[in-house]
C-alpha cells in the first residue's frame, strides 16, 4: 500500500541480492547432495561427514522451485521498469509463495534422511519388540514417536522400586524420571532388552560399558544393546 508506482533502484538492487542468493541456493543444494565428495572436505567432523553418506531420495526435480524463485524475481524487476507495479508485486508474491512451499515439501524429507534417518530407521525396526528403545548422548524425541514408547515402560515397578532405592526422594520430577530410567536402563536391573542410539561423537564412552554389545553403525550413529542380566 505505501510502496511507490515504482520501485527505486536500492530497493531493485536488494531484491535481487536476495532473491538471486534463495534462487541459487535453492538449485544448487540438490545438485551439492547428490554429490557429497564436493562437501566432504568442508566437514571435519565424524558424524557429520558420515551424515553426508546416507541414502536419500534426491531426484534432480528438487531445482523446480528454485527456477520458479528465479523465473519470478526476473519477471517482476521487468515488470517493475515497465512501471507495472501491481503486476510485479503479484509475481514476485505468487513466485514466492510457490517455490517456498514446494521447496519445504521436496527438501525436508530429504534433509531427514541426513539428520537422523539411520536412527529413525533403527527405532522403527525395533519399535514391535518388547523392548526399551533409548538415546544416549544425545537429544531427540525419535525414541518416544518412532520407538513407540510406552506409558508403562517409565512406569514399570521394577523401575521405580529400582529408583526410590539408589535415589531416594519424597517427589520426584519430570526430569528426574528422565534422567534415572536412562541410568535404570544402562546399569540398573532391566526387566527386558534394552537398545540404545548415540552418535559417533560419543560412542566410545559407551563402547567401554561390559554390559553393552555394540550392534552397528550407521551414519553416524551407532546402536548398541543390553540383555538381561
Amino acid at each position: 500500500y505505501h510502496i511507490n508506482l515504482k520501485w527505486k533502484k536500492l530497493e531493485t538492487g536488494l531484491l535481487l541480492f536476495s532473491g538471486l542468493i534463495f534462487s541459487i541456493l535453492i538449485i544448487a543444494i540438490p545438485y551439492l547432495f547428490q554429490h557429497p565428495e564436493l562437501l566432504l572436505p568442508y566437514f571435519k567432523d565424524a558424524f557429520s561427514q558420515q551424515a553426508l553418506l546416507a541414502e536419500s531420495g534426491w531426484t534432480g526435480f528438487e531445482i523446480i522451485p528454485g527456477i520458479i524463485a528465479l523465473g519470478g524475481l526476473i519477471m517482476a524487476v521487468y515488470l517493475n521498469a515497465k512501471s507495472k507495479l501491481h503486476a510485479a508485486i503479484l509475481v514476485l508474491f505468487l513466485s514466492s509463495t510457490l517455490s517456498i512451499n514446494l521447496t519445504i515439501n521436496m527438501f525436508t524429507p530429504n534433509i531427514e534422511r541426513y539428520s537422523q534417518g539411520a536412527m529413525v530407521d533403527f527405532l522403527i525396526d525395533k519399535s514391535d519388540e518388547d523392548c526399551y528403545k533409548e538415546v544416549v548422548g544425545l537429544k531427540s524425541y525419535a525414541h518416544l514417536f518412532y520407538g513407540e514408547r510406552k506409558q508403562s515402560d517409565i512406569g514399570n515397578p521394577v523401575f521405580i522400586a529400582w529408583m526410590k532405592n539408589q535415589h531416594p526422594a519424597e517427589n520426584y520430577t519430570a526430569a528426574d524420571y528422565r534422567r534415572y530410567f536412562t541410568e535404570w536402563l544402562l546399569t540398573g536391573n532391566i526387566d527386558k532388552p534394552a537398545y540404545f542410539v548415540t552418535t559417533v561423537r560419543k560412542s566410545a564412552q559407551y563402547e567401554k560399558m561390559p554390559a553393552l554389545q555394540m550392534l552397528s553403525s550407521k551414519n553416524g550413529y551407532v546402536f548398541f544393546k543390553r540383555n538381561i542380566e
